[in-house]
């Protein structure tokens, strides 16, 4: 679960666990509203990721620190941005090379400059100066 940098929104994904990692069926959206000093969520979007292409991301993802309605998802050969308002999706980073099973660890520094992507057996490190 990811909560948005401006504590708008909350997203998690639905999924089960497989022998080769993880395959992710939804993407939850919900809003985060407040009425009398009482936190509320609303369900904003259901994404079923499946039919997208994106079934075999890894299960961590982010927001985008540029745009809270964005995002950022790891698979095997890139990773992608997802604007859950819009619906579209965009390659944010490719790998200029598949892993050979999807990334089973994806983190991102604080300011979203660098980001380790693995599986068990590959690693990349990856330094964003344009994004």
């Amino acid at each position: 679960m990811q909560v948005s940098n401006n504590k708008n929104y909350v997203a998690f994904l639905e999924g089960k666990k497989e022998r080769q990692g993880h395959e992710i069926s939804h993407l939850f959206v919900m809003q985060i509203i407040k009425k009398n000093n009482i936190y509320g969520l609303k369900l904003l979007n259901k994404i079923d990721m499946k039919s997208m292409g994106y079934s075999k991301v890894c299960s961590t993802f982010y927001f985008n620190n540029k745009n809270n309605d964005e995002l950022l998802f790891a698979d095997s050969s890139k990773i992608v941005s997802f604007n859950f308002i819009s619906q579209t999706h965009c390659v944010f980073f490719d790998f200029k090379g598949d892993f050979t099973e999807p990334p089973a660890f994806f983190a991102f520094n604080s300011d979203q400059t660098r980001c380790v992507v693995s599986t068990e057996q590959e690693s990349l490190l990856i330094i964003l100066t344009t994004h």
